[in-house]
């Protein structure tokens, strides 16, 4: 580059340097972005600009100038990026499980915790062990109750006090499964009925055909274990008992599912006198109405009676369980219209 005082000096073109006078001083050529004249080749000086472009130009620098200011004020406006958040601080609580949040709901409507009772079954021993993760251990057991509740396959048997009583040959069970139906009433929430059609120890109350109820193990909110001992309808039939374990999933409609199913236990032996029964498969379904103080509910099972009945008997007689059902509501209307 040049000084601004000191520019290219004008050569004649007639003049020729001497390529054997050495110059008085040897410097590298260095490419210049001037332009050669065609007729001389030595280079041009450019053109002075006009005022006219001499603005553009200038105008042009302080659109460049105006630009970069915008872009840094548009950067500096920009909110910085958010910093992850360190360990230990604050953060927005996860969203509780819904089956958790349904059994405390449940228990803060408690006058007061159920006790826990007996031994306790292996599968809430786990750490961490909740609500949730139980009733997703024992899905299976919730899924065959469902199996029932549609009406496909289903055939009328009898009615009573408002209940409706269905059977069912199904292949996948040994015996004829029952099915009653009814809409019970409650004072204020699905709660009630939970804790009435549970409560196995106050049944000889509204069910005669019951010579005992006992809950044996009672561990709230998982799971309760219970043994009844049932009346045999015929002189020539044994009583029956059964050892049943109850569990409940809350559905996400407002209603719940009561699953009971039939397990053995050294410590709990066969009484003297009794046959043991069977429930394979069943339980409560309750269901939500249009009325927020009635319920649908559905009581189905399949019920081995166990001993030597014949199974084409057991099959005949299995309809008249799915009465229980209308005595619990016959039951339950009586409590409500005395305000118990």
């Amino acid at each position: 580059m040049f000084s601004a005082c000191c520019g290219p000096q004008a050569v004649p073109d007639d003049y020729v340097l001497s390529k054997d006078v050495p110059s008085l001083e040897e410097k590298p050529e260095v490419s210049s972005p001037l332009e050669k004249s065609p007729i001389s080749g030595r280079n041009l000086e450019p053109e002075p600009a006009s005022p006219a472009t001499a603005g553009v130009a200038v105008l042009n620098t302080g659109n460049l100038q105006e630009n970069t200011n915008e872009a840094n004020i548009a950067a500096d406006s920009e909110p910085p990026e958010k910093a992850p958040l360190e360990q230990g601080a604050s953060q927005k609580p996860p969203e509780e499980p819904f089956q958790d949040r349904m059994a405390r709901e449940r228990a803060e409507k408690m006058t007061s915790p159920p006790v826990a009772r007996g031994k306790r079954r292996p599968s809430t021993t786990v750490p961490g062990a909740t609500p949730q993760s139980y009733v997703a251990k024992h899905e299976e057991v919730f899924q065959e109750l469902l199996r029932m509740e549609p009406m496909d396959g289903w055939n009328f048997k009898a009615e009573g006090d408002g209940v409706k009583i269905y059977v069912k040959q199904d292949p996948r069970l040994p015996f004829t499964t029952f099915k009653a139906i009814g809409t019970l009433p409650v004072r204020e929430n699905v709660f009630e009925l939970i804790e009435g059609l549970g409560d196995v120890e106050r049944r000889p109350l509204w069910d005669d055909m019951i010579l005992k109820a006992e809950c044996k193990e009672r561990h709230f909110p998982f799971y309760q274990a219970s043994c009844t001992q049932i009346k045999s309808p015929s002189f020539l039939l044994c009583n029956r008992e059964m050892l049943n374990v109850g569990r409940i999933r809350w559905e996400e409609d407002g209603g719940a599912l009561l699953a009971l199913k039939s397990f053995t236990d050294p410590d709990y032996p066969e009484q003297p006198g009794l046959v043991r029964a069977e429930m394979v498969a069943g339980g409560y379904i309750i269901r939500p109405t249009s009325n927020p103080k009635e319920f649908l509910v559905t009581w189905a099972g399949c019920v081995n009676p166990g001993g030597w009945i014949p199974t084409a008997v057991a099959n005949i007689v299995a309809y008249k369980q799915g009465f229980t059902l209308a005595k619990y509501a016959k039951y339950a209307a009586q409590n409500l219209a005395k305000g118990v």
